[in-house]
């Protein structure tokens, strides 16, 4: 599975992507998604920057990312900004 962080180091993406216009926590699933899986999972905890996220500034604001900036609290950021990869691998 692979998650992407910001250029700036800032930002860590994960798989949290909005499925409505709604600001409502309950408004994001876990789009996960690999050679032989493909599932959208509710997501079940809840670790949003409290009291402003997620606020999908400006209308575009659609995938859940970890925010350095807040103690790695969940945001919602530009899906289109550009990211590194980081990827999780079984090693076994």
């Amino acid at each position: 599975m692979c998650y992407t962080v910001s250029t700036d180091g800032a930002h860590i993406f994960t798989a949290g992507q909005r499925v409505n216009q709604t600001n409502s926590p309950s408004s994001f699933i876990w789009r996960l998604k690999t050679e032989s899986i493909h599932k959208k999972l509710p997501i079940t905890v809840d670790y949003w920057a409290k009291p402003r996220e997620p606020n999908n500034v400006d209308g575009v604001e659609f995938c859940l990312v970890l925010w350095a900036g807040n103690n790695y609290f969940w945001h919602d950021g530009n899906c289109d900004r550009r990211y590194n990869a980081v990827c999780e691998i079984d090693i076994t």
